[in-house]
């Protein structure tokens, strides 16, 4: 849209642009050449500037964490103007020159004292700043306590890692947190990322409350037509690791594609499950009310070619009847 309709893009900019990362994200892009000049024009410039301008100077600078580019780069572009606000004027030199003064808000200065002496209290900034510091297992607790659901469940490993789950009652709060339905739908958390957390975890009480949070994400999950065929992929490539870039994660296609089939089937009751390599068949041994993990173990991948084809003729073959077909490989 910036290249083609500048007027629709000014409308969607800010619906697009949620935080800083994102706002990070665009400029990367248009500085990469792929979507035409690479200065960001005084367009974009402007829509920056109005974006940084109606955050408050702390929610800018707890947005300023991340590179390539960073907050620095993106203000060095687009030259934002603090327009008289000594408040904002100090939080815009510390992002971009690294220049510290009186003027900035009491809770940077306190996070800047607590670097100095962490054995101050924490103060309340940023979760990413405090979790870049050399924190102690006591640190690590008292933050987890005031995590939000999805920073716990992004941070299970590290919480575990520094002893957390040593407190029993620290535990179970989180545990009673993580498994809490309406917290997990406000989240808007899709069981992917749940089961993800949940092969990670090593302490139980955790593994449970985050098997309960996998079955109340499926919640999360479109509702489809009623004739819907979800045909998964079951060959040999599916045996490969989900991230490329990354072997370790513990989580194969094979693994995503069923996590997947079963969400859906979860939310769709009347879905009908195929599996295909070289041939098809229909997997009868789901059951939508059973728990994501139990239906998941009866899924075997077995290996062989990949023929897409055959999952689509063993619907029409045997007469399924099929509104919306999900091919997942």
């Amino acid at each position: 849209l910036r290249s083609k309709d500048q007027g629709l893009y000014k409308q969607v900019f800010n619906t697009v642009v949620t935080d800083g990362r994102i706002l990070r994200g665009l400029i990367q892009m248009i500085r990469s050449g792929e979507f035409g000049s690479k200065s960001l024009g005084s367009c974009t410039r402007k829509l920056v500037n109005n974006w940084l301008a109606n955050k408050t100077p702390l929610s800018v600078w707890n947005q300023s964490i991340g590179n390539s580019p960073s907050m620095r780069d993106v203000m060095r572009l687009s030259r934002p103007s603090p327009k008289g606000d000594p408040e904002r004027e100090a939080v815009y030199r510390l992002i971009v020159k690294d220049e510290t003064s009186e003027s900035l808000p009491q809770v940077i200065k306190d996070y800047y004292a607590f670097k100095s002496d962490m054995t101050l209290e924490m103060p309340k900034v940023s979760f990413q700043r405090l979790t870049s510091l050399e924190l102690t297992d006591n640190h690590w607790k008292s933050l987890g306590d005031n995590m939000s659901w999805s920073q716990l469940r992004q941070n299970i490993n590290s919480l575990e890692k520094h002893k957390a789950f040593t407190d029993v009652d620290l535990t179970n709060r989180l545990a009673e947190k993580i498994a809490n339905r309406d917290e997990v739908r406000k989240a808007k958390v899709f069981p992917y990322q749940v089961y993800t957390s949940c092969l990670h975890v090593t302490n139980a009480k955790m593994k449970h409350a985050l098997q309960t949070a996998l079955d109340h994400s499926v919640e999360n999950v479109p509702v489809y037509p009623e004739n819907t065929v979800v045909a998964i992929d079951v060959s040999g490539s599916m045996g490969s690791p989900v991230n490329a870039q990354n072997v370790n994660v513990g989580l194969s296609c094979a693994q995503v594609a069923g996590l997947m089939a079963i969400a859906i089937l979860k939310k769709n009751p009347s879905t009908r499950i195929v599996t295909f390599d070289t041939e098809a068949k229909e997997y009868k041994s789901l059951n939508a009310h059973d728990s994501v993990m139990t239906n998941l173990q009866k899924i075997n991948f077995n290996g062989g070619g990949t023929a897409c084809s055959s999952a689509v003729k063993f619907v029409k073959d045997k007469g399924i009847p099929c509104d919306l077909m999900v091919m997942i490989s």
